[in-house]
């Protein structure tokens, strides 16, 4: 009985890693979005990823060409919805 226990555990455990090994990644594909810093200027570049429901996400990437420190902060970061409204982020959960 103990070897037929020991033999079930290997089978879900080898069906478990492989479930694990051939699943599809959750994003197919990230756009390679990137901010060409320029001289004297701070420069952002956005692209927009495939609706999901009613969320639209967004690449964002910013590009520091001057010689000023400048700090992001994210909660501070809002999106324009159709009626020129400032939306807040989504927390990533």
């Amino acid at each position: 009985m103990k070897s037929i226990k020991s033999r079930a555990a290997a089978i879900v455990a080898a069906i478990a890693i492989s479930g694990c090994a051939v699943a599809p990644a959750p994003i197919a594909h990230t756009p390679n979005v990137v901010a060409t810093p320029q001289q004297g200027q701070v420069a952002v570049s956005v692209a927009a990823a495939p609706t999901v429901g009613e969320v639209t996400p967004v690449y964002v990437s910013i590009a520091n060409g001057t010689d000023a420190t400048r700090s992001v902060v994210p909660s501070q970061i809002f999106a324009l919805n159709d009626a020129g409204e400032r939306v807040a982020p989504l927390p990533p959960g």
